[in-house]
């Protein structure tokens, strides 16, 4: 059996639908092609519930579709990835039926803690942690996964719902902010945090990695403010504390979508839930003490990359 040189990694999110379709080269692999698509996945009907509706699989079978045309174009194998939307909604199965009957995709759905750990493989290819200790922050639409590496192992991989479209659902109804729902979000997220006894935020790490939109938007803006200028290169770039805070209290002050919208570098499609997500990354600052975070270009697409060419036969020899 010839084993597939090129594989399309397809991540299922809560804001938005990933896919990167790499061709394995030797020991490594390159990307050849990038593919985004924002869908906010996940309806709220009465209390805690969450489902999908049918204009929303009908709406992800469509971005799933085009995604395996561009794959069969590669003869790329798929791997489809699905977190936390899919993951906590109650029609999850019908879900994931409906879309392999109309694409051929089949979507698996992964834990939260398998998330974190795919997240960091491909956060620790990009930066090159090695065996350094290392702190991974990564804030999706639906949840956010801390990471905690030490002596050169995976001390905790942790999974919380806490996500920029969820706790703007929850929060900010319409995307409006006002102090008292900024305040109560803030509150909920030390919360969440706190009740996962498994973390500890005196913790001695090297380095704070960030991954994913909110983190990566709001790296964008603290360059956008200090050059004048769209930042291109995400890889490695980093940012302070102080720095963080001062987007942070501007972006709050903007109370409206339409506000954030003008601020210079701020990402079109994420105006809305941007606070929600700025919120939580604030509150991981504060608990671990981070005074500065480097940036990862690479997440949980790049980790499933690296977890498939990890599991084939040792005869072709890919290592990293």
């Amino acid at each position: 059996m010839k084993h597939p040189r090129v594989i399309s990694a397809i991540d299922v999110g809560s804001n938005s639908f990933h896919m990167i379709i790499a061709e394995v080269v030797g020991k490594s692999f390159s990307i050849v092609r990038k593919e985004r698509e924002v869908i906010r996945l996940g309806t709220w009907k009465e209390g805690e519930e969450k489902i999908i509706s049918e204009d929303e699989i009908n709406h992800a079978a469509s971005i799933l579709s085009r995604f395996r045309v561009i794959s069969d174009h590669y003869k790329a194998k798929i791997k489809a990835i699905a977190t936390s939307a899919v993951r906590d909604a109650s029609n999850n199965l019908e879900f994931i039926d409906k879309i392999y009957s109309r694409t051929g995709i089949k979507i698996e759905i992964i834990p939260g803690e398998k998330e974190a750990e795919l997240i960091f493989a491909g956060v620790r290819k990009a930066l090159l942690i090695g065996n350094r200790d290392a702190l991974c922050l990564d804030i999706g639409g639906g949840s956010t996964e801390l990471i905690y590496h030490a002596g050169g192992k995976i001390i905790f991989a942790e999974s919380f719902k806490l996500g920029a479209v969820r706790l703007t659902k929850k929060f900010f109804p319409g995307a409006v902010l006002n102090n008292a729902s900024i305040a109560h979000c803030s509150e909920f997220i030390e919360e969440q945090f706190n009740e996962n006894k498994k973390i500890s935020y005196n913790i001695p790490f090297e380095l704070a990695a960030g991954s994913s939109g909110t983190i990566q938007n709001a790296a964008s803006i603290i360059y956008f403010g200090n050059k004048n200028k769209i930042l291109r290169k995400l890889n490695r770039f980093s940012f302070s504390a102080a720095e963080l805070n001062e987007v942070i209290d501007f972006v709050l002050s903007c109370k409206t979508t339409k506000d954030r919208l003008r601020i210079g570098g701020v990402e079109g499609k994420r105006a809305d839930i941007l606070p929600a997500g700025l919120l939580i990354l604030r509150k991981a600052f504060e608990l671990f003490h981070i005074q500065d975070m480097i940036l990862s270009e690479y997440a949980l697409r790049e980790g499933i990359i690296l977890q498939m060419i990890k599991n084939i036969p040792a005869q072709i020899q890919f290592t990293f």
